[in-house]
């Protein structure tokens, strides 16, 4: 009998992209929003949606979520570049379960991301020394995770860097063992790094308490008892009604993919453009006329995008864009519409949820068993059932929003 997993994640699409892998195994994997009972699931995942709120909340949201999974192996997923409230969740973990070892690895290099010397790297520079120091909501200024942890917390750390590392499982965990602070970080960046992590993980077992995020997510269901042979990507889905695409995220690789998708199946586009949205009036307005041209677009048959990818990031309205694109969505689906949505952007999906008062959704794979679009079921109030694919900004080539249709909609011919 395999163990109860839960995944807390601090945003939709980190908890989604964790738990999915286990869902690629063969695990029945739900994702849990507000107060809802966890039940009937393998694999149950929460987010706090605590990305770009303030530390105190954070660790209120984490260790909340901490105490939902009494009995169970909890997990807890990061932010790879971070972005969050990595010290808080800790401090949430140590004052909740007091583990003997808290082992970090925040490393995601499918995302050109990793860590080395406990420093996090994107594209290989330290992520302080990135465009991510001038973000808008969330400057990164610190990216030596022990440094970060001490100035927030007072607690020490070390590092276990790669001489250790690639020499396998036992190794890894005997060193684990032998270091006397509580917080561990460690570095990697090729597949046997995270393979051998994770080994010693299996061997520490409810002594390591983990945080994660994707690429160690990807092994960590074999150390539960799931197997590798049998792990495998989704199949195209029984629908054949249109896809309605909600594309949140402002990462210019979304804009190549959407442009594909346009290029390759002639789908339109309709852009929310932002600064027609600041004054209240022009706002209601502007909703209406993008949802009476989706809900015809969608009424031929055809998919549709609606985005507001082509227009100016306007920080003041970052969430609030979020929950428009939402009520756009939901009219479509009111109007019995679009059989299937594609999310991109986190903010985008989790305004979604709330929208439209989900309090569970199935998680039932990706597109691909690597980093990739998650495929999941939605419950909605009046019975019915609906798909949904989310991916973040970041995830896949130029071709991920055309798979992702495919997936969505075989019989549509794309």
């Amino acid at each position: 009998m395999t163990d109860k997993i839960a995944i807390i994640g601090s945003d939709y699409n980190g908890a989604m992209s964790n738990a999915v892998k286990f869902a690629n195994c063969g695990a029945r994997v739900a994702l849990y929003l507000g107060d809802s009972e966890i039940q009937d699931c393998d694999v149950a995942a929460v987010t706090t949606n605590s990305k770009h709120i303030n530390a105190r909340l954070a660790y209120r949201k984490t260790r909340d979520a901490i105490r939902k999974f009494s009995g169970w192996r909890v997990y807890l997923q990061e932010d790879s570049n971070l972005q969050g409230n990595l010290p808080s969740d800790i401090q949430a973990v140590i004052d909740e379960l007091n583990p003997r070892k808290i082992l970090i690895c925040l490393s995601s290099p499918e995302k050109k991301r990793h860590i080395e010397g406990g420093i996090v790297h994107i594209g290989g520079v330290p992520v302080n020394q990135s465009f991510l120091a001038n973000d808008h909501l969330t400057p990164v200024k610190e990216a030596h995770i022990p440094t970060l942890i001490y100035k927030n917390t007072g607690i020490t750390s070390s590092v276990i860097g790669f001489d250790i590392i690639d020499n396998g499982p036992d190794a890894v965990y005997k060193r684990i063992m032998e270091i006397s602070d509580k917080i561990i970080v460690l570095d990697a960046l090729e597949d046997h790094h995270f393979i051998n992590i994770a080994g010693a993980i299996q061997r520490g077992g409810d002594k390591c308490f983990t945080c994660m995020t994707n690429s160690l997510a990807s092994e960590m269901p074999f150390t539960h008892g799931y197997s590798r042979e049998k792990q495998k990507a989704i199949e195209p889905l029984e629908n054949s009604r249109p896809v309605l695409a909600v594309i949140g995220s402002y990462e210019p690789n979304v804009g190549i993919q959407l442009n594909r998708a346009n290029t390759k199946t002639g789908m339109p586009i309709i852009n929310l453009e932002t600064t027609d949205l600041l004054s209240l009036r022009k706002r209601s307005n502007e909703i209406a006329i993008c949802s009476e041209k989706v809900n015809t677009i969608l009424k031929t048959g055809d998919n549709c995008a609606v985005t507001t990818i082509g227009s100016k990031f306007i920080p003041q309205l970052r969430y609030k864009m979020a929950y428009l694109l939402a009520d756009i969505a939901e009219r479509a689906i009111s109007d019995c519409n679009a059989g299937a949505l594609l999310t991109s952007g986190s903010d985008t999906a989790y305004a979604l949820c709330n929208t439209l008062q989900l309090k569970r959704i199935d998680i039932l794979g990706s597109i691909r068993t690597g980093t990739s679009t998650i495929i999941s079921r939605l419950h909605l109030d009046n019975g019915e059932q609906l798909y949904i694919g989310s991916r973040g900004g970041a995830v896949g080539g130029p071709d991920e929003i055309l798979e992702a249709l495919q997936i969505l909609r075989p019989a549509q011919d794309i």
